[in-house]
């Protein structure tokens, strides 16, 4: 029994990043092809509406997926890279969630027409973490992988 509990929790850590990496590649193609859709119609229009929604439902489906792979870690103790690799997305987490979040949901209107306007650099700076975010999630996906063989 708590083999398989062991197994069971090497195997989370497996396929939650990979999980989450592809959710994060996904909502940024759907997000992107309904903005580009909507550029002819309104672009104020699809960025409050479509940009909101995608980025506070991805959000907390990150969150949910890291309480599970941090639970996962109750299972079984992962080797070190696994941890300091989930511990650095889990920070850029926290960061994207405090710095990101709010400016996305709460002045969304203002940090748009700075956007457009080439005033804001919060676009930058959110995607330039999530590039570095799911790089490091393709790499605890793989120190993952080489701890069940």
């Amino acid at each position: 029994m708590i083999n398989q509990l062991k197994r069971f929790g090497r195997e989370l850590r497996v396929g939650i990043p990979f999980l989450w990496l592809g959710l994060i590649i996904g909502l940024s193609f759907v997000h992107n092809t309904v903005s580009a859709k909507a550029m002819k119609a309104d672009l104020t229009v699809d960025l409050m509406g479509a940009g909101k929604m995608v980025f506070t439902s991805l959000n907390k489906m990150e969150i949910y997926l890291a309480i599970v792979f941090a639970v996962s870690i109750f299972f079984a103790i992962p080797k070190a890279k696994v941890f300091w690799t989930y511990i650095l997305i889990v920070l850029i987490l926290i960061f994207q969630s405090i710095r990101f979040l709010p400016e996305i949901s709460g002045y969304w209107l203002d940090s748009l027409k700075m956007i457009a306007h080439g005033k804001s650099t919060l676009e930058f700076w959110y995607f330039s973490l999530e590039l570095v975010k799911s790089f490091l999630l393709l790499l605890t996906g793989f120190f993952a992988l080489k701890e069940i063989r």
